[in-house]
């Protein structure tokens, strides 16, 4: 009988000790951190409580599904001084921290992986093997690059080549870059309209409109791209200064990685791109991706 009572003693004194703990007002620390006091009453269906430590990252919450919380759950857990409370109704979008120990791939915002087609004049050629980089050190594909050399936005607004590659590769993403060819070009009423004749090719699919890396002055073609990509959707790249290639029309290697580091910046700090786009820790990835080429000289397309 006394080992009996023994036992249920050893067993059952942590619960006393636990359940006397909770209605206490004292806490307990152990190496810095408290362990918390969370009941039904203060824990309801639109409160998340984070946890901390010293070295936070931070993930998207926006799939994290509240139905499931019950309001009549008591929890305790161990964490920091500094805890954050977040009412679900202004949750979406809100980024917030969490321990380095949980698997979660790091940056912001969410990194899923896209399907990446990137067309345009001569300054694509070129771009496209630093672009790659881009896309296999942050997980996505790139799927085609079409270089049409010598073309204007006629070309890509006119001819069917664009809905052709669209459909045969099904991108998440359009990268263009194009205006090279259209320096000196002053009737933009009529380029205005093949722009929007490329935009509407393009649809509801996700875009990023690229501007010519400038050498000289335009008559206007920034512009014009940059009315017709909406939704602070243009990369405007006539002020950078980039070195030039050998024909001192467009950029030398060195030069594209500089050009290109300028759009990943515009991505990582949009709204409008919830996928990461690091500067990669290397470059000269072997391009995965179709390599699609023409010219407007031999092929107008329209």
């Amino acid at each position: 009988m006394k080992w009996i009572l023994k036992s249920s003693l050893v067993l059952g004194l942590p619960f006393i000790i636990l359940y006397a703990y909770n209605f206490s007002p004292l806490e307990i620390n152990i190496h810095g951190f408290v362990l918390k006091k969370i009941n039904s009453s203060d824990f309801k269906e639109d409160t998340l409580v984070s946890s901390i430590n010293d070295n936070p990252t931070k993930i998207s919450i926006e799939s994290l599904n509240f139905d499931k919380l019950n309001s009549t759950d008591t929890l305790s857990v161990l964490t920091s001084n500094n805890t954050d409370t977040f009412n679900s109704e202004n949750i979406q979008n809100t980024i917030f921290n969490v321990d380095t120990n949980t698997n979660i791939k790091l940056g912001i915002p969410d990194s899923s992986q896209q399907r990446i087609l990137f067309i345009g004049d001569s300054q694509s050629g070129g771009m496209a093997s630093v672009l790659n980089d881009y896309c296999f050190e942050n997980g996505h594909n790139l799927v085609a690059t079409f270089t049409w050399y010598s073309a204007t936005i006629y070309n890509f607004g006119y001819s069917n080549k664009v809905d052709e590659l669209i459909k045969k590769y099904q991108p998440t993403l359009i990268m263009i870059v194009l205006g090279l060819n259209e320096m000196y070009a002053k009737d933009l009423v009529k380029r205005t309209s093949a722009a929007n004749l490329l935009k509407a090719k393009i649809g509801e699919i996700p875009y990023l409109w690229i501007g010519p890396a400038n050498y000289m002055e335009d008559f206007g073609i920034n512009k014009v791209y940059e009315q017709t990509a909406t939704s602070n959707r243009f990369v405007l790249s006539k002020d950078l200064n980039l070195p030039k290639g050998g024909d001192k029309r467009h950029p030398n290697r060195e030069g594209y990685r500089i050009w290109m580091e300028h759009v990943a910046r515009f991505i990582q700090t949009s709204d409008l791109y919830n996928f990461k786009f690091e500067i990669p820790k290397k470059f000269g990835y072997r391009i995965s991706g179709r390599i699609i080429t023409c010219n407007a000289a031999k092929e107008r397309g329209y």
